[in-house]
């Protein structure tokens, strides 16, 4: 059983949903009265940033007010127990109410019918194509070469190549680069790894057209990071973050890239807002902490790692998106899978990050057409539907 808190805690866990769940779990909301459903789609739409399913709503009592409507029109599965003609028709029948009574009741439902409220308008964000963020002021030049490789190759994929030696991730790497945007390295992870791995990785890089990620998430004090930065600087042309230590970390990241004047415009941040996994600590007022980080260093962050559409309002931020795979739902570890359409559609991704869906697939370089295709034209579904 979980709860939804009107208000997030200040101490504590610090949780909206409370309860005992597990990403990806389905759950059916329970509701005594609905008049407007405002209530329940405020609780759906908090279990869903949790990463739970919510397909089925339950009821007890219908007020016959235009809520059930509101709901199903939402795509979820509702039903109720009671509703209130068939109430006040048991309490005539039974003589506990008058006919005038039952009548007036009749009447004031009909007379008072909740208006269509419309959803909550997504970003701007959502709505505008890759060009027209490119083409913005205030859009750094490695969010713009994102967009820009994007276009060119019509792929909004990221794949996360996971493996444990140098000639796996070369191996993928040459595989899926035809059909990548970004292509995300753990490379600290990778075993055998020298010089001449990476140098391969960047002429992969140049001769395919996608940027490099290193996958990092670094996350210590302004000096140490700006340390940490120097070893990847010239090669990874972003590289993930953490704002838990504040601004002064991509203060020393944007030092390091100054100190290399020929780099200045092809390097750059996402920063982690957001995670999808049962148990973190991220609260809401770190997330809005984490963004405001991102527009104050916006000259050097590509975007946000986050999960949520509402996340991100800026058109000139990218969001990138884990955790897509089209063959299964879920891992042993926790991990819940999603489609292209969860991914781009209702999540708000830009970038979608693919795994073990294609690096594990038996034809890796096939499986990387399938998911750019499918993503990219998921893509184009949302802007022409904007």
């Amino acid at each position: 059983m979980l709860i939804r808190r009107k208000e997030q805690k200040t101490y504590g866990t610090k949780k909206l949903i409370d309860g005992e769940y597990s990403c990806g779990d389905d759950v059916v909301v329970i509701e005594d009265v609905i008049t407007s459903g405002a209530s329940i789609l405020e609780t759906v739409t908090d279990l869903e940033k949790s990463n739970l399913n919510v397909s089925n709503v339950i009821v007890l009592v219908d007020r016959q007010q235009g809520g059930m409507q509101r709901l199903s029109e939402r795509g979820l599965k509702i039903k109720s127990l009671f509703n209130i003609t068939e109430i006040v028709t048991i309490l005539k029948e039974a003589g506990k109410i008058s006919d005038e009574v039952y009548q007036s009741v009749l009447d004031y439902v009909i007379s008072n019918q909740i208006q269509p409220v419309k959803e909550c308008e997504k970003p701007l964000r959502i709505k505008l194509e890759f060009k027209e963020r490119a083409g913005l002021l205030e859009t750094s030049k490695i969010a713009q070469k994102i967009f820009n490789v994007s276009l060119e190759k019509k792929s909004n994929l990221c794949v996360a190549v996971d493996v444990d030696t140098a000639d796996k991730l070369l191996d993928i790497a040459e595989k899926v680069a035809p059909h990548i945007c970004i292509l995300k390295t753990h490379i600290d992870a990778i075993n055998g790894v020298t010089d001449a791995t990476i140098n391969t990785l960047q002429h992969l890089a140049k001769k395919y057209n996608f940027l490099i990620m290193e996958d990092r998430k670094m996350a210590d004090i302004g000096n140490t990071v700006k340390l940490q930065y120097k070893k990847l600087v010239q090669w990874a042309d972003l590289v993930t973050v953490h704002s838990v230590s504040g601004g002064m970390m991509l203060k020393g990241i944007h030092e390091v890239i100054k100190e290399n004047a020929g780099l200045l415009d092809s390097r750059g941040v996402f920063i982690v807002a957001e995670l999808s996994c049962n148990g973190n600590l991220i609260s809401e007022q770190y997330i809005k902490e984490t963004v405001k980080i991102a527009e104050e260093y916006k000259d050097i962050v590509a975007g946000l790692v986050c999960q949520s559409y509402d996340i991100i309002s800026s058109p000139s931020l990218l969001q990138l998106t884990p955790g897509v795979n089209i063959k299964n739902s879920n891992d042993n570890l926790g991990q819940q899978y999603q489609s292209p359409s969860d991914i781009i559609l209702t999540k708000g991704a830009d970038i979608a990050v693919v795994g073990r869906g294609i690096y594990q697939d038996s034809n890796p370089a096939e499986a990387a057409k399938v998911y750019k295709e499918s993503l990219w034209n998921t893509y184009l579904e949302r802007v022409s539907n904007s």
